[in-house]
């Protein structure tokens, strides 16, 4: 009988909120993790994505429950 370690698996929960401007929070939060808004979406990271547009960073975290969640810095 093999016993299996799950710890790797764990994650982190992360609350977003919408006047967040601490770049190196969002570079944190992996595929994955648990993320909630202020509005009280939640829901696990699928996919990141990251793009640099003029002046601005913008974060786009897809959820497994469907929708996405931004943030622009």
């Amino acid at each position: 009988m093999f016993k299996i370690n799950l710890n790797f698996m764990r994650r982190q929960t992360y609350v977003i909120k919408k006047n967040m401007t601490d770049h190196d929070f969002l570079m944190r939060i992996r595929i994955g993790d648990l993320l909630i808004d202020e509005s009280g979406r939640k829901g696990r990271v699928i996919a990141i994505d990251r793009y640099n547009r003029i002046g601005e960073v913008h974060y786009y975290f897809r959820r497994d429950k469907g929708g996405t969640i931004l943030c622009i810095i």
